[in-house]
């Protein structure tokens, strides 16, 4: 391995690889390697950890956390369809650093039913892909008129872009045609600057 020792640039040698890294101790495949902007670190030949332009990237490591704005989830809605999923209006904006990164959706509303037996969806809109998912749908059942009740929601889906994504939720009832049977999410209908009793984040993890 060559070694480059200069007074004006400093200590310089091979970038190497994940199996076999620039700068090591005696065991050959676990130690620091080099590629564009980034520094990273390996052991028993794979690639653990990255320091770039984004900053530390490890599997599993938080790269960023945005917590939905007060006034994107605080709204108290309503609606009487059972056959579509129409938006709530709550929504949060995240912009994906790696395209292959896994983003992770959560969060809770508060939710009442006007009728027995009806209960309240919940589906996640991905503006990336502009579908909603029903495969990590969510929802509460009433077997009584009321109460209101806090119903938790998680969507989880590779980036896909570094452009912006909005994901936004979407809700139907459960149960029963009638136009006068309503289920309802935030808890008042003047909520002011709470949140009332909702809340949405949005996290990217690296992979």
């Amino acid at each position: 391995m060559a070694v480059t020792i200069n007074g004006s640039t400093g200590i310089a040698s091979v970038d190497g690889s994940a199996g076999s890294p620039g700068s090591r101790g005696t065991d050959a495949n676990s130690g620091v390697f080099y590629s564009a902007d980034a520094i990273k670190f390996s052991t028993g030949g794979t690639e653990r950890a990255v320091i770039d332009n984004n900053g530390l990237s490890a599997a599993g490591h938080v790269i960023q956390y945005v917590q939905a704005t007060t006034g994107n989830i605080n709204g108290r809605i309503s609606t009487n369809d059972s056959s579509s999923f129409v938006t709530t209006g709550y929504s949060v904006t995240i912009t994906p650093t790696n395209a292959s990164n896994l983003i992770i959706v959560g969060g809770y509303v508060t939710t009442y039913g006007s009728a027995i037996n009806r209960g309240t969806y919940l589906q996640m809109h991905n503006g990336n892909t502009g579908s909603l998912d029903a495969n990590q749908e969510s929802g509460v059942y009433f077997k009584i008129e009321g109460p209101w009740l806090t119903l938790p929601f998680k969507y989880t889906c590779t980036a896909g872009t570094t452009s912006a994504i909005t994901f936004t939720l979407y809700f139907k009832k459960y149960g029963g045609s009638s136009s006068s049977e309503y289920v309802y999410l935030g808890w008042s209908s003047s909520p002011g600057t709470t949140k009332n009793w909702n809340d949405m984040w949005a996290m990217e993890v690296a992979v």
